[in-house]
C-alpha cells in the first residue's frame, strides 16, 4: 500500500458522538454572562482609549519640548557667536 492511500476497517465500532454536551455548554453562558462580558470589553475599550489619548498628548508635548530645546540652542549658540566676535573685535583694536 502506498503512503497516499487511505484505508478504512468497517468493523470497527463506531462512536456516536453525544451532541447534548455542545447544547449544554451552550446554555451555561447565560445573559448575564453576556452582559457582563459586554460590561468588561466596553470598560477595555474605554481603557485603551483613555491610554492612546495620553500618548498622544504625551508625543504632542515631547515634540514641543524638543522644538523648543532646539530653539535654545540656536539661540544660545547665536549668543556665543555674538560674544566671540565682540572679543575677536577687542582683541583686534589692542
Amino acid at each position: 500500500m502506498s503512503v497516499s492511500e487511505i484505508s478504512f476497517n468497517f468493523d470497527d465500532d463506531v462512536i456516536e458522538l453525544d451532541g447534548t454536551h455542545h447544547h449544554k455548554s451552550m446554555a451555561a453562558y447565560s445573559k448575564s454572562d453576556k452582559k457582563q462580558n459586554k460590561e468588561k470589553l466596553k470598560h477595555i475599550q474605554t481603557s485603551m482609549q483613555t491610554q492612546n489619548n495620553i500618548k498622544q498628548q504625551m508625543t504632542k508635548d515631547l515634540l514641543f519640548l524638543l522644538k523648543f530645546e532646539q530653539h535654545m540652542l540656536s539661540s544660545i549658540n547665536s549668543l556665543h557667536q555674538r560674544i566671540m566676535r565682540s572679543l575677536e573685535s577687542e582683541i583686534a583694536d589692542t
